[in-house]
Parts: structure tokens; C-alpha cells; sequence
């Protein structure tokens, strides 16, 4: 991947990394400490920098994300307001 981004498309240059670190960098500055919290679809993560180092040992993942959150959300919903199952569908 690397070396076609390099020779086929002429990039200067390529960063590999964890993007919520790549954010926290340019929102706060390299040498801060701070705890990442990342939501994806499947799974949430939280991940600790210390001095503007990740510290992967401590980092951990949770196997609940934006998607089991949503249908829990919607399965309160339908038992407080039933009426409203028809317009809780998916997207």
C-alpha cells in the first residue's frame, strides 16, 4: 500500500496510526495526557495518553458500539410508546 501511494500517486509522505490520537494531536498538541473515548459500530474503545504517548497496555476495547446502543435505544422506546414501531425502523 505504501509504496503504491509513493511511486503511483506521488505522495510525500504517509502516517499509520490510531486516528483518535491523529485528532487529539492536532486538537490539543502533542504533549498533553488525556483518556481517548472512541465509539465505531461494533465497538467502543478507550485508549489513555500519557505525555503525548499511547499507552497500548491500558488501552481496551468493549464489544458495544453505535450500533447496539441505537437498538437498545429503540427497544425503550417501543415499550414506552408502541404506537411507534412502524416509525422506528432501521435506516
Amino acid at each position: 500500500m505504501t509504496e503504491l501511494l509513493f511511486e503511483g500517486y506521488g505522495v510525500p509522505s504517509v502516517a499509520y496510526g490510531i486516528d483518535s490520537v491523529f485528532s487529539q494531536y492536532q486538537n490539543l498538541g502533542r504533549k498533553e495526557t488525556s483518556l481517548i473515548l472512541s465509539c465505531g459500530r461494533s465497538a467502543s474503545y478507550a485508549v489513555p495518553v500519557v505525555d503525548g504517548r499511547v499507552d497500548a497496555k491500558n488501552a481496551k476495547r468493549v464489544d458495544v458500539g453505535g450500533e447496539r446502543v441505537l437498538k437498545y435505544a429503540k427497544d425503550l422506546l417501543r415499550v414506552k410508546f408502541p404506537q411507534l414501531s412502524d416509525d422506528l425502523s432501521s435506516p
